[in-house]
């Protein structure tokens, strides 16, 4: 079960709540953006509002394991995020918070404690559309249980175990000049 804040569960028994999304994305730099009609600190970082957010999946709460992807779709203003997407960003990390808005002083609620994680993840694909007047970036964040049904293969080179982890040494000496002995049968 899901534990809230007691700030949060009074604020979310009530009859109408307002409430903002604050979206990180760890590209090649960092982004941070909101929806709230003003500029938002968090965690020690500036969201900004003018970002180009433009809409996101609507949080889902569930009992079930649920393999959707989690979309996020930003103005693009500049070609700042589609220089990014064009340098790659497939794996890149994504946090979504929900913040509340106190009724009584019109303020978003920006202690972490209060914070909602909506989605924490990473990138699976991005794509870029023209709408009528403006260009957009779709962001497909990947759902952490959409790999269980992937039948993938595992390229066996010096560098391929570098698409599960970076870290891993694993195949770095695949192509040396290696001589294994097996011995068959009984010795």
């Amino acid at each position: 079960m899901r534990v809230f804040s007691t700030t949060i569960s009074n604020l979310l028994s009530e009859d109408k709540i307002r409430f903002s999304v604050l979206v990180k994305l760890d590209l090649n730099s960092s982004y941070y953006l909101t929806d709230a009609p003003y500029d938002i600190l968090f965690n020690g970082n500036t969201y900004s509002s003018s970002g180009g957010l433009i809409s996101y999946d609507s949080p889902k709460y569930s009992s079930i394991v649920d393999r959707e992807a989690y979309t996020i779709n930003i103005t693009d203003h500049d070609g700042t995020y589609r220089s990014e997407v064009q340098s790659g960003v497939v794996g890149k990390g994504v946090e979504v918070y929900g913040i509340i808005q106190n009724p009584s002083t019109n303020e978003y609620l920006t202690d972490p404690a209060d914070a909602i994680l909506v989605y924490k993840g990473k990138l699976d694909k991005a794509n870029f559309f023209v709408d009528d007047i403006e260009n957009i970036v779709s962001f497909e964040c990947a759902s952490p249980m959409a790999n269980l049904d992937l039948v993938n293969t595992i390229i066996t080179s010096r560098d391929g175990m570098d698409q599960i982890s970076d870290t891993d040494t694993s195949f770095d000496s695949i192509y040396d000049d290696n001589e294994i002995i097996i011995k068959w049968g009984k010795t």
